[in-house]
Protein backbone atom coordinates (compact mmCIF):
# COMPACT_ATOMS: atom_id res chain seq x y z
CA UNK A 1 0.00 0.00 0.00
CA UNK A 2 0.94 3.45 -1.24
CA UNK A 3 1.03 5.93 1.90
CA UNK A 4 -2.20 7.94 2.07
CA UNK A 5 -2.22 11.27 0.35
CA UNK A 6 -3.26 14.33 2.40
CA UNK A 7 -6.54 15.81 1.35
CA UNK A 8 -9.77 17.03 2.71
CA UNK A 9 -13.25 16.58 2.14
CA UNK A 10 -13.81 19.55 -0.27
CA UNK A 11 -12.33 18.63 -3.08
CA UNK A 12 -12.68 15.84 -5.64
CA UNK A 13 -9.34 13.92 -5.88
CA UNK A 14 -7.93 12.26 -8.54
CA UNK A 15 -10.32 14.05 -11.29
CA UNK A 16 -9.06 15.76 -14.11
CA UNK A 17 -9.97 19.79 -14.20
CA UNK A 18 -12.03 19.59 -17.30
CA UNK A 19 -14.95 16.24 -15.16
CA UNK A 20 -14.00 19.09 -11.73
CA UNK A 21 -16.05 21.40 -14.22
CA UNK A 22 -18.32 19.15 -15.02
CA UNK A 23 -18.94 18.19 -11.79
CA UNK A 24 -18.91 22.08 -10.34
CA UNK A 25 -21.85 22.47 -13.18
CA UNK A 26 -23.42 19.44 -12.04
CA UNK A 27 -24.21 20.51 -8.75
CA UNK A 28 -25.36 24.29 -9.97
CA UNK A 29 -28.08 23.07 -12.25
CA UNK A 30 -29.12 19.46 -9.53
CA UNK A 31 -29.55 22.39 -6.66
CA UNK A 32 -31.19 25.07 -9.15
CA UNK A 33 -33.59 21.88 -9.91
CA UNK A 34 -34.17 20.77 -6.11
CA UNK A 35 -35.13 24.47 -5.48
CA UNK A 36 -37.73 24.65 -8.06
CA UNK A 37 -38.73 21.12 -6.74
CA UNK A 38 -39.10 22.16 -3.27
CA UNK A 39 -41.64 24.56 -4.55
CA UNK A 40 -44.15 21.90 -5.94
CA UNK A 41 -44.14 19.32 -3.10
CA UNK A 42 -43.91 18.70 0.39
CA UNK A 43 -40.92 18.70 2.16
CA UNK A 44 -39.18 18.01 5.45
CA UNK A 45 -35.92 18.78 5.42
CA UNK A 46 -33.02 18.08 7.63
CA UNK A 47 -34.82 14.95 9.97
CA UNK A 48 -32.21 13.12 12.17
CA UNK A 49 -31.58 9.64 11.62
CA UNK A 50 -28.92 9.05 13.64
CA UNK A 51 -27.10 11.03 16.40
CA UNK A 52 -24.22 13.09 14.02
CA UNK A 53 -24.80 16.28 12.85
CA UNK A 54 -24.20 14.64 9.15
CA UNK A 55 -27.25 12.22 8.87
CA UNK A 56 -29.80 13.99 7.92
CA UNK A 57 -32.61 12.91 5.56
CA UNK A 58 -35.14 15.42 3.77
CA UNK A 59 -38.20 13.31 2.82
CA UNK A 60 -40.28 15.19 0.14
CA UNK A 61 -44.47 14.06 -0.53
CA UNK A 62 -47.32 15.02 -2.82
CA UNK A 63 -48.75 17.66 -1.70
CA UNK A 64 -52.33 15.46 -2.06
CA UNK A 65 -52.28 12.66 -0.35
CA UNK A 66 -53.63 9.32 -1.80
CA UNK A 67 -55.53 6.90 0.91
CA UNK A 68 -53.23 4.03 0.86
CA UNK A 69 -49.35 4.12 2.24
CA UNK A 70 -47.62 5.26 -0.59
CA UNK A 71 -43.98 2.88 -1.86
CA UNK A 72 -40.99 4.83 -0.86
CA UNK A 73 -37.90 5.65 -2.86
CA UNK A 74 -34.58 6.56 -0.88
CA UNK A 75 -32.10 8.14 -3.21
CA UNK A 76 -28.09 8.34 -2.10
CA UNK A 77 -26.24 10.69 -3.36
CA UNK A 78 -23.26 11.33 -5.34
CA UNK A 79 -19.72 13.42 -4.58
CA UNK A 80 -17.00 10.73 -5.09
CA UNK A 81 -17.49 10.01 -1.36
CA UNK A 82 -16.43 13.05 -0.53
CA UNK A 83 -18.71 15.83 -0.39
CA UNK A 84 -22.47 15.59 0.88
CA UNK A 85 -25.20 16.50 -1.40
CA UNK A 86 -28.80 15.38 0.01
CA UNK A 87 -30.08 18.33 -1.88
CA UNK A 88 -29.07 17.60 -4.76
CA UNK A 89 -31.39 14.20 -4.91
CA UNK A 90 -34.47 16.45 -4.31
CA UNK A 91 -34.49 17.23 -8.14
CA UNK A 92 -36.28 13.68 -8.64
CA UNK A 93 -38.86 14.42 -6.09
CA UNK A 94 -41.83 16.32 -8.66
CA UNK A 95 -41.40 13.03 -10.81
CA UNK A 96 -41.73 10.82 -8.04
CA UNK A 97 -44.30 12.07 -5.89
CA UNK A 98 -46.39 11.81 -8.90
CA UNK A 99 -46.04 8.05 -9.02
CA UNK A 100 -47.48 9.00 -5.99
CA UNK A 101 -44.76 7.90 -3.97
CA UNK A 102 -42.32 9.49 -1.41
CA UNK A 103 -38.58 10.34 -2.10
CA UNK A 104 -36.08 10.02 0.19
CA UNK A 105 -32.81 11.91 0.48
CA UNK A 106 -30.19 11.35 2.95
CA UNK A 107 -26.77 12.86 3.54
CA UNK A 108 -24.05 10.65 5.22
CA UNK A 109 -20.46 11.39 7.04
CA UNK A 110 -17.91 11.61 4.00
CA UNK A 111 -14.53 10.57 3.63
CA UNK A 112 -11.67 11.47 3.97
CA UNK A 113 -12.55 11.92 7.40
CA UNK A 114 -14.70 8.76 7.79
CA UNK A 115 -13.71 5.72 5.57
CA UNK A 116 -15.45 2.64 4.85
CA UNK A 117 -17.42 1.54 6.13
CA UNK A 118 -19.32 4.09 7.88
CA UNK A 119 -21.07 5.59 4.52
CA UNK A 120 -22.87 2.08 3.80
CA UNK A 121 -23.56 1.74 7.41
CA UNK A 122 -25.09 5.24 7.05
CA UNK A 123 -26.86 3.90 4.85
CA UNK A 124 -28.37 1.44 6.24
CA UNK A 125 -29.18 3.49 9.38
CA UNK A 126 -31.14 5.89 7.15
CA UNK A 127 -33.49 2.99 5.89
CA UNK A 128 -33.25 1.79 9.25
CA UNK A 129 -34.84 5.04 10.52
CA UNK A 130 -37.12 5.22 7.01
CA UNK A 131 -38.53 1.71 7.94
CA UNK A 132 -39.88 2.37 11.74
CA UNK A 133 -41.20 5.95 10.91
CA UNK A 134 -42.12 6.46 7.50
CA UNK A 135 -45.84 4.75 8.11
CA UNK A 136 -46.47 8.02 10.21
CA UNK A 137 -45.52 9.96 6.79
CA UNK A 138 -47.99 8.17 4.72
CA UNK A 139 -45.19 6.14 3.44
CA UNK A 140 -45.03 1.90 3.17
CA UNK A 141 -42.31 0.59 5.17
CA UNK A 142 -43.07 -2.51 3.67
CA UNK A 143 -42.46 -1.26 -0.21
CA UNK A 144 -39.14 0.64 0.53
CA UNK A 145 -36.74 0.87 -2.76
CA UNK A 146 -33.12 2.20 -2.69
CA UNK A 147 -31.18 4.25 -5.68
CA UNK A 148 -28.34 6.91 -5.91
CA UNK A 149 -25.94 8.29 -8.08
CA UNK A 150 -22.17 8.04 -8.71
CA UNK A 151 -20.77 7.31 -5.23
CA UNK A 152 -24.33 7.09 -4.28
CA UNK A 153 -25.09 4.64 -6.64
CA UNK A 154 -22.05 1.92 -5.12
CA UNK A 155 -23.60 2.50 -1.69
CA UNK A 156 -26.90 1.46 -2.82
CA UNK A 157 -25.91 -1.47 -4.52
CA UNK A 158 -23.73 -2.49 -1.59
CA UNK A 159 -26.29 -1.94 0.93
CA UNK A 160 -28.77 -4.16 -1.29
CA UNK A 161 -26.48 -7.03 -1.71
CA UNK A 162 -24.77 -6.84 0.98
CA UNK A 163 -27.40 -8.09 4.12
CA UNK A 164 -24.84 -7.25 6.98
CA UNK A 165 -25.50 -3.39 7.34
CA UNK A 166 -28.91 -3.88 7.33
CA UNK A 167 -28.80 -6.94 9.40
CA UNK A 168 -26.84 -4.59 11.82
CA UNK A 169 -30.83 -3.22 12.23
CA UNK A 170 -32.45 -6.04 12.64
CA UNK A 171 -34.07 -5.07 8.94
CA UNK A 172 -35.26 -8.04 6.83
CA UNK A 173 -32.84 -9.27 4.24
CA UNK A 174 -35.95 -8.76 1.63
CA UNK A 175 -36.58 -5.27 2.99
CA UNK A 176 -35.23 -3.79 -0.61
CA UNK A 177 -37.91 -4.49 -3.39
CA UNK A 178 -36.00 -2.77 -5.86
CA UNK A 179 -32.56 -1.40 -6.62
CA UNK A 180 -31.58 1.40 -9.37
CA UNK A 181 -28.06 2.34 -8.85
CA UNK A 182 -27.13 5.35 -12.05
CA UNK A 183 -23.74 5.00 -12.90
CA UNK A 184 -22.23 3.83 -9.83
CA UNK A 185 -18.57 2.34 -9.68
CA UNK A 186 -18.90 -1.41 -8.29
CA UNK A 187 -15.60 -2.37 -7.93
CA UNK A 188 -13.27 -0.43 -5.63
CA UNK A 189 -10.05 -2.84 -6.58
CA UNK A 190 -8.67 -0.78 -9.27
CA UNK A 191 -6.29 -2.39 -11.48
CA UNK A 192 -4.50 1.15 -11.80
CA UNK A 193 -3.18 2.40 -8.53
CA UNK A 194 -0.11 4.20 -9.16
CA UNK A 195 0.84 7.39 -7.36
CA UNK A 196 -1.39 10.50 -8.69
CA UNK A 197 -3.99 7.97 -10.63
CA UNK A 198 -7.80 7.82 -10.32
CA UNK A 199 -7.73 4.60 -8.86
CA UNK A 200 -5.18 5.31 -5.83
CA UNK A 201 -6.78 9.12 -5.38
CA UNK A 202 -10.06 7.03 -4.50
CA UNK A 203 -8.71 4.40 -2.37
CA UNK A 204 -6.65 6.24 -0.75
CA UNK A 205 -9.93 8.43 -0.23
CA UNK A 206 -12.19 6.03 1.18
CA UNK A 207 -10.22 2.94 2.40
CA UNK A 208 -8.43 2.48 5.36
CA UNK A 209 -6.24 -0.11 4.00
CA UNK A 210 -6.05 -0.57 0.21
CA UNK A 211 -6.36 -4.78 0.63
CA UNK A 212 -9.93 -3.76 2.23
CA UNK A 213 -11.15 -2.90 -1.33
CA UNK A 214 -12.71 -6.13 -2.24
CA UNK A 215 -14.45 -5.70 0.68
CA UNK A 216 -16.64 -2.55 0.21
CA UNK A 217 -17.05 -4.01 -3.65
CA UNK A 218 -20.74 -4.41 -4.37
CA UNK A 219 -18.90 -7.42 -7.16
CA UNK A 220 -18.08 -9.30 -4.32
CA UNK A 221 -21.46 -9.93 -3.22
CA UNK A 222 -24.05 -11.06 -5.85
CA UNK A 223 -24.08 -14.72 -5.47
CA UNK A 224 -27.75 -15.65 -4.85
CA UNK A 225 -28.96 -12.36 -5.28
CA UNK A 226 -33.11 -11.98 -5.63
CA UNK A 227 -33.53 -8.07 -5.53
CA UNK A 228 -34.40 -6.68 -8.94
CA UNK A 229 -31.64 -4.40 -9.75
CA UNK A 230 -31.93 -1.67 -12.78
CA UNK A 231 -28.68 -0.75 -13.99
CA UNK A 232 -27.55 2.43 -15.88
CA UNK A 233 -24.55 4.55 -16.96
CA UNK A 234 -24.16 6.72 -19.84
CA UNK A 235 -22.35 5.27 -23.22
CA UNK A 236 -19.61 8.72 -22.34
CA UNK A 237 -19.36 7.57 -18.88
CA UNK A 238 -16.01 7.35 -16.81
CA UNK A 239 -14.82 4.36 -18.09
CA UNK A 240 -14.87 2.51 -14.18
CA UNK A 241 -18.25 2.72 -14.21
CA UNK A 242 -18.85 1.42 -17.61
CA UNK A 243 -16.26 -1.25 -16.76
CA UNK A 244 -17.54 -2.09 -13.48
CA UNK A 245 -21.22 -1.70 -14.28
CA UNK A 246 -20.99 -3.97 -17.66
CA UNK A 247 -19.09 -6.20 -15.17
CA UNK A 248 -21.90 -6.44 -12.37
CA UNK A 249 -24.78 -6.68 -14.87
CA UNK A 250 -23.19 -9.76 -15.97
CA UNK A 251 -22.66 -11.43 -12.80
CA UNK A 252 -26.21 -10.22 -11.85
CA UNK A 253 -27.63 -11.72 -14.50
CA UNK A 254 -25.77 -15.34 -13.35
CA UNK A 255 -28.47 -14.90 -10.57
CA UNK A 256 -32.02 -15.55 -9.48
CA UNK A 257 -33.24 -11.87 -8.78
CA UNK A 258 -34.14 -10.24 -12.29
CA UNK A 259 -31.42 -7.38 -13.24
CA UNK A 260 -31.59 -5.01 -16.37
CA UNK A 261 -28.57 -3.05 -17.82
CA UNK A 262 -29.21 -0.02 -20.39
CA UNK A 263 -26.46 1.99 -21.32
CA UNK A 264 -27.94 5.79 -22.19
CA UNK A 265 -26.61 6.59 -25.88
CA UNK A 266 -24.42 10.02 -25.96
CA UNK A 267 -25.24 10.60 -22.10
CA UNK A 268 -21.98 11.15 -19.62
CA UNK A 269 -21.63 10.61 -16.40
CA UNK A 270 -23.76 13.96 -14.86
CA UNK A 271 -25.83 14.13 -18.00
CA UNK A 272 -27.47 11.06 -16.79
CA UNK A 273 -28.66 11.95 -13.41
CA UNK A 274 -29.69 15.12 -14.89
CA UNK A 275 -31.91 13.22 -17.56
CA UNK A 276 -33.02 10.86 -15.52
CA UNK A 277 -34.65 13.01 -12.73
CA UNK A 278 -37.43 14.16 -15.36
CA UNK A 279 -40.75 12.78 -15.52
CA UNK A 280 -40.77 11.61 -18.79
CA UNK A 281 -37.17 10.48 -18.92
CA UNK A 282 -36.59 6.74 -19.53
CA UNK A 283 -35.34 5.78 -16.29
CA UNK A 284 -37.87 7.63 -14.28
CA UNK A 285 -40.74 5.34 -16.66
CA UNK A 286 -38.65 1.93 -15.62
CA UNK A 287 -38.86 3.16 -12.00
CA UNK A 288 -42.36 3.98 -11.77
CA UNK A 289 -43.58 0.96 -13.49
CA UNK A 290 -41.26 -1.14 -11.05
CA UNK A 291 -43.00 0.98 -8.16
CA UNK A 292 -46.22 0.83 -9.07
CA UNK A 293 -46.19 -2.55 -10.32
CA UNK A 294 -43.73 -4.96 -8.46
CA UNK A 295 -44.09 -8.15 -10.52
CA UNK A 296 -43.30 -5.86 -13.90
CA UNK A 297 -39.70 -6.12 -12.30
CA UNK A 298 -39.37 -9.68 -13.25
CA UNK A 299 -40.21 -8.69 -16.87
CA UNK A 300 -37.80 -7.10 -18.93
CA UNK A 301 -38.60 -3.35 -19.51
CA UNK A 302 -39.85 -2.20 -23.56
Amino acid sequence: MSPRDASDDSGLPGMPVSEQNAAARYVELAEAQSREAASQVDCRRDVAYGPHPAQRLDIYAPRERPAGRMPVLVMVHGGRWVRSGKQWMGAFAPAVTRFPALLVAPTLRIAPKFRMPVLPEDVAAALAWVHGHIAELGGDPERLYLGGHSSGGHLAALVTLCHDYTAAHGLPADMIKGCFPLCGTYDLDFAERSPGSEGAAIMDSVLERWEDAPRYSPLQYVRGNTTPFYLVYGSQDFPRVMDSGARLAAAMAEQPGRSVLEVYEGQGHFDVALQACRAESRWMQVVREWVQHPESANQTPD
